[in-house]
């Protein structure tokens, strides 16, 4: 049963629906709610923490496309900010590197009491996000 609004070749390459982060042309930001819901309905989990699930999938684009959710229970807008560009931070990374791979990548934060994302730093976050990546 394939889902009627989701096609992976959709927002490919810049096109509406999708950006194109500046950094590297083989990455893309998922903006779509059917891709996010794609992802979570057949995509694999990773729990590299108690606090965050990394969902992914392959896909048939050499780009990797990449997404994150971070939901207003997580704290106020600067640590939510805070969080997203930690995510665009690493994936530019990755993407700058030879280790590429086709696949949509979703990271999603648990919501935790107000100050325990406070508390979190880059160094922590990016070595959760590349055990992940390392297992993908």
């Amino acid at each position: 049963m394939e889902d009627k609004r989701y096609s992976p070749l959709a927002g490919a390459r810049g096109e509406k629906g999708s950006r194109l982060l500046p950094v590297a042309s083989n990455l893309i930001v998922l903006t779509r709610k059917s891709d996010f819901e794609h992802l979570k309905k057949r995509g694999k989990r990773l729990y590299p923490c108690d606090w965050m699930i990394v969902n992914y999938l392959p896909n048939p684009l050499d780009q990797m496309r990449c997404g994150w959710v971070v939901s207003k229970k997580i704290g106020k807008a600067t640590v939510r900010n805070k969080i997203k560009r930690w995510c665009r931070e690493f994936f530019r990374e990755v993407a700058k590197g030879d280790d590429i791979k086709s696949v949509d990548i979703n990271v999603v934060l648990k919501e935790k009491d107000e100050t325990f994302y406070k508390k979190r730093t880059y160094k922590e976050f990016k070595g959760y996000l590349q055990k992940s990546w390392d297992r993908i």
